[in-house]
């Protein structure tokens, strides 16, 4: 009796760099579903059995023949194996076109590889945000970001926009989401967190904190005056003012401050008749024939007046302020003129100071 014995063995396939174990049902082991293909694969099955097979076996026995041994033959049953090949078919799964076996996985091929990115798709790269063209090497062009970068940019003011997720960054002087915001008044520098120490209503420069000066004022700080005679922006302008008569020239527009009595642009004029003090703003309260002081307001006689309120010519003979000047030597009329110029007096048809001059005889007439 024969009797018949399968052994099954199991093997592998090899296929595009991809190794796939087979088993007898055409199944493998991993996940048939990630981007993987199957095909009909023909092979052989090599069956073994084992069956027994009758022969005949020689035997040594005794007998008359010299010398006394004679070989006889008698039927035995001996057991060997016989190899029968079997041809099958099997279901094989394997990484589908384009992709290839790595870490257990199919992953897909990008023979030029994916720099900043992944190679998602056969010949197809996925970049990472902020990157493009074929093979993920060019960044985002200026002004736009993010994947594919089809995202527009809206930072302001010169800032930079970051490509991968459009974040601002701002330059100095500047702050806010889009660095639309102006360092406010005190602060300056990155993100505006630096402050200033501008003096005297100086503006501080929101990039670099310099002190922009109002007129008047110089320094780093803005700490320092313009000096005297100086004035305005960066005490470039020089003062007008008569020194005489002023007290200071403004730093900051150049204006002058007269001292009391005086006025105009460059305090060159006194006061008004009747006026007097600072700006001249004081109405003088003085009697007739007198005038006062455009510094001090004090009443004092006009020239040809004098008395308690300057109620009296000054007397023949004399003249002008306070009545203390001689007349001159008239020609005519000794010691006659004019109370308050000191001209003598001349008689119609003679001329001069004195009267000497012309054709007109006086005759005196003597006791």
């Amino acid at each position: 009796m024969i009797k018949g014995i399968c052994l099954i063995f199991m093997f592998a396939l090899q296929h595009e760099g991809a190794s796939i174990l087979i088993k007898d049902d055409g199944i493998i082991e991993g996940d048939a579903n990630n981007h993987m293909c199957s095909r009909i694969e023909r092979y052989v099955e090599e069956n073994v059995m084992l069956y027994n097979e009758t022969f005949l076996e020689p035997k040594t026995v005794w007998c008359l023949n010299i010398p006394p041994k004679c070989t006889r033959y008698r039927e035995a049953i001996r057991e060997i194996n016989k190899t029968i090949y079997v041809p099958k078919t099997k279901t094989v799964f394997e990484c589908c076109e384009g992709y290839v076996k790595k870490n257990g996985k199919c992953s897909a091929i990008c023979s030029n590889g994916c720099v900043h990115g992944k190679c998602t798709k056969p010949k197809t790269c996925t970049c990472e945000d902020g990157w493009q063209g074929p093979n993920c090497t060019i960044e985002c062009d200026d002004g736009w970001y993010g994947e594919g970068c089809k995202m527009y940019c809206t930072c302001q003011n010169g800032a930079t926009c970051d490509k991968k997720n459009g974040f601002c960054d701002c330059p100095p002087g500047f702050a806010g989401a889009f660095c639309e915001t102006v360092c406010p008044q005190e602060s300056y520098g990155k993100n505006c967190e630096n402050e200033c120490h501008c003096k005297n209503g100086g503006v501080c420069n929101f990039m670099d904190r310099s002190c922009v000066c109002p007129p008047g004022y110089v320094g780093r700080y803005c700490e320092n005056q313009c000096q005297d005679g100086t004035y305005g922006e960066k005490c470039l302008n020089k003062c007008s003012c008569n020194d005489l008569a002023t007290i200071f020239c403004s730093h900051i527009d150049g204006k002058c401050m007269c001292v009391p009595g005086w006025k105009g642009d460059a305090c060159s004029s006194k006061c008004d008749l009747n006026t007097w003090g600072s700006q001249c703003s004081k109405k003088c309260d003085c009697p007739p024939n007198a005038v006062c002081d455009h510094v001090t307001g004090n009443c004092s006689c006009q020239p040809g007046w004098y008395g308690t309120i300057c109620e009296k010519k000054c007397p023949d003979g004399y003249f002008g302020k306070d009545c203390k000047m001689k007349c001159p030597d008239c020609m005519y009329l000794p010691g006659n003129c004019h109370y308050i110029t000191g001209q003598c007096s001349c008689p119609a048809g003679s001329r001069g100071s004195n009267c000497d001059l012309g054709n007109v005889l006086i005759i005196h007439e003597f006791e």
